[in-house]
């Protein structure tokens, strides 16, 4: 039998005779009117030893009604060995900072309220008890560091990831749990949809109880929201810098932005919000000189904001003479390189060759110049050959390879991508998922001499409807920076799915995802696998998309707020381009470059930066980095490399200190003996500007999951709210008689004793 936690919470008192009441009660009147005559009528005695002595008969008379009244505590009991689990969640977020609940912030309310000892031991005593905090990440806690918490510091509120990691870590083993006690303000500021996480939940059973802290503030800000801190352009080609205009309170408010080139206006617009949250302004701008030119969007503090070091961005600009050569091969056409290649060549800083293999042995070849083409335009065709050597290959920056690879290259001209990357320092993407079948000889040769490029490692099985998520590193990359005010995740959610892949074993160990894909409705134990990946080999970058349906994304009917430009399938495809041809661009008598390859978006982001060099390096090659602060400190960065001989070398940093950055290189020995670029970062979290309580979705997280709201007034009702959730046979009320005990026996002995020993000596025995 399961032992009895020594757990005792009073609910009730409450009467369990072994008669009925009445009965008790007319005997009892009966016993004490019986007593008082007796002592009455006894002339013997003394006035004052009768009313003595009746008192203590009376007394007895009282204490057998009471005890066989028998008055009963009503407790929950619950089994020590099978309690349900229940998970207290706290908000430590800086929103939950705020101070506005009777002079205290939030955090102190909520932890005053919800994690006192006494409310702790209650809730111990019935249930197996864990504790976690959140704000943009999840972490496992106790009550000691809570209470040692002076204030929230978390630059976001991620509540629905927070609530679907729980669901895949403590709930995943299915079970009967007491639920998730979830404390904030309800705000959240994080990629995910709340009320689908509390749908989510509710579909597992795992109720969700809220408990919401704060009020409604009127908060007032404008703020500018550049889309990448980096941007590559075309010497004498017309670019774009893209930037919102985000406000809260302002209503119908105008406001000036002016755009500024190495700390000099140059160009200046004025929107009006017309009560929408954001508003976009584009400025064209034209560079002659290859190089990196600073620019900065600003716009016009507002009276009455909260802060304003959010109201201007840096964007750096790196300026290239040359366009970007493009060499497209597909050996099974389909909607994918159909797509892709429409894109490209509507893409004014691209020259796109298009092989394509049809039948057997029949071949298409279709080259773009560097003009910008619609769909309907006229392409020149000509007979492009196959490359067969270094020199026809290394003409091309960029290799995209669709399905059917081995059709065009037999293993000889494999080895060539190898010295492409090797020594052309070129950029491959395998578009389509694994590019050979290797189950023919063909492909089999194709996967051992691809092998050592690739980065992942495929299985055999074929999965298909698959959802697509980013990773943290896929989040910041320059290939998900789509130009509008959503988060990169949002963008991806709204997107088609992908058809399929063929199962990925494993990343390799070298390359870094940028997105993973599961299947639609998989179980916990389906670990999500790598969909978009990249590693570094040589000089050059391997990228893999490693799911079909990318296509998909190029359907998306256009918006009229939106130009067709901005499609996701478009911006991702153009900046993948510039980004492979960004690193490693080296300008006239270089031979060694500094790139930025993943500059932060906001503090807390890590910064990746590349040292490549056109030719292998002596061990003892004096080579030196470092980064120099916003502050004016200069800190030194180690420099990694995979191999002695290799040409490239990288590191990361993850900045401290809102500002400019330089990032300095000095090798002595090459050209040109030191370089800088910069960057810049930002400490701009929407938790600090739009603070006001959420109690309406607080409520509705609550309802959608089963759980309910608790009012931070009534802490309480928690208990009584979960044992009517959830009964079981595990936790039930007992009755405990409060009389059944030995001192009350004693007691009752004593005083009939007393009473014999005195009326004996009295003669009225």
């Amino acid at each position: 039998m399961n032992a009895v936690s020594s757990m005792s919470i009073v609910s009730e008192i409450v009467l369990a005779p072994p008669t009925a009441t009445a009965r008790i009660v007319v005997a009892g009147v009966v016993l004490l009117a019986l007593a008082l005559a007796v002592y009455v009528r006894a002339d013997v005695l003394s006035t004052s030893m009768r009313r003595g002595l009746g008192a203590l008969r009376m007394l007895i008379v009282s204490g057998l009604i009471v005890v066989l009244l028998g008055p009963s505590a009503m407790r929950w009991l619950s089994r020590r060995d099978d309690r349900r689990k229940l998970v207290v969640v706290v908000d430590t977020s800086c929103s939950f900072g705020v101070e506005d609940v009777d002079g205290e912030s939030r955090f102190a309310a909520a932890r005053d309220t919800w994690l006192t000892p006494e409310r702790i031991q209650a809730l111990r005593e019935r249930f197996d008890l864990r504790f976690y905090r959140f704000d943009e990440t999840l972490a496992t806690t106790n009550l000691g560091a809570l209470w040692e918490m002076t204030a929230p510091t978390g630059r976001q509120s991620y509540m629905a990831g927070a609530i679907q990691r729980l669901l895949e870590t403590e709930f995943a083993h299915g079970g009967e749990p007491a639920g998730i006690l979830l404390i904030g303000d309800g705000h959240e500021t994080g990629p995910g949809d709340v009320l689908a996480a509390g749908e989510l939940a509710g579909q597992r059973g795992v109720p969700i109880w809220t408990s919401c802290f704060g009020g409604q503030r009127e908060d007032r800000d404008v703020a500018i929201q550049t889309f990448s801190g980096q941007e590559f352009l075309f010497a004498n080609q017309t670019g774009q810098i893209a930037a919102k205009v985000l406000q809260t309170g302002f209503g119908i408010a105008e406001a000036r932005v002016v755009l500024l080139r190495e700390g000099q206006p140059v160009q200046q617009q004025r929107v009006t919000f017309n009560d929408r949250a954001a508003a976009d302004v584009r400025f064209d701008i034209q560079e002659a000189e290859p190089g990196l030119v600073a620019y900065e969007v600003r716009v016009d503090p507002l009276p009455g904001e909260v802060e304003t070091t959010n109201n201007a961005r840096a964007v750096f600009v790196r300026v290239s003479n040359e366009r970007i050569k493009v060499l497209l091969v597909e050996g099974q056409p389909y909607w994918d390189t159909k797509f892709l290649a429409q894109s490209l060549r509507t893409d004014e800083q691209i020259e796109l060759t298009h092989l394509v293999h049809y039948g057997t042995s029949r071949f298409h070849a279709i080259r773009s110049g560097g003009q910008a083409m619609s769909a309907a335009d006229e392409v020149e065709e000509a007979a492009v050959a196959v490359p067969s050597t270094k020199a026809e290959l290394f003409a091309y920056d960029v290799l995209i390879f669709g399905k059917g690879l081995p059709t065009f290259m037999d293993p000889a001209r494999m080895d060539l991508l190898k010295a492409f990357l090797d020594e052309r320092g070129g950029g491959i993407v395998f578009a389509r998922g694994r590019a050979y079948d290797r189950s023919t000889f063909e492909g089999a040769h194709a996967a051992a001499a691809l092998a050592a490029i690739e980065p992942a490692v495929w299985g055999d099985r074929y999965v298909r409807d698959l959802e697509l998520a980013l990773t943290p590193e896929g989040r910041s990359h320059p290939s998900f920076q789509f130009p509008v005010a959503r988060a990169p995740d949002v963008i991806i959610q709204e997107m088609p799915g992908m058809i399929g892949a063929v199962r990925v074993r494993q990343a390799k160990a070298a390359a870094l995802v940028l997105a993973e894909s599961r299947p639609r409705g998989a179980g916990e134990s389906d670990l999500p696998m790598a969909a978009v990946a990249y590693q570094n080999y040589g000089k050059g970058k391997v990228v893999a998309i490693l799911n079909e349906g990318l296509w998909q994304w190029a359907l998306r009917p256009a918006k009229p707020d939106r130009d067709k430009a901005d499609a996701p399938f478009d911006v991702f495809w153009r900046r993948m381009m510039r980004w492979l041809v960004g690193v490693g661009d080296f300008l006239p008598g270089q031979d060694v470059t500094l790139a930025v390859t993943q500059p932060p978006g906001n503090l807390g982001e890590s910064a990746q930066i590349e040292v490549r060099m056109k030719f292998p390096p002596r061990p003892d090659t004096p080579v030196t980095l470092s980064a120099v602060m916003p502050d004016s400190t200069e800190q030194p960065l180690p420099l990694a490399q995979p191999a002695a001989d290799s040409v490239l070398r990288w590191a990361s940093f993850v900045p401290e200190q809102e500002g400019i950055y330089r990032i300095r290189l000095r090798t002595p020995e090459c050209t040109p003996p030191e370089q800088e670029t910069r960057f810049c970062v930002y400490d701009y979290t929407a938790e600090r500007i739009q603070t006001s309580a959420d109690p309406t979705t607080m409520r509705e997280l609550a309802a959608r999951s089963g759980g309910q709201a608790i009012d931070p007034a009534e802490p309480g009702r928690l208990l009584t709210r979960l044992a009517e959730a959830h009964p079981s046979e595990q936790t039930h009320r007992e009755i405990e008689f409060v009389w059944d005990q030995p001192w009350v026996f004693a007691v009752l002995v004593t005083l009939l004793a007393v009473e014999w020993f005195l009326r004996r000596r009295c003669g009225v025995a």
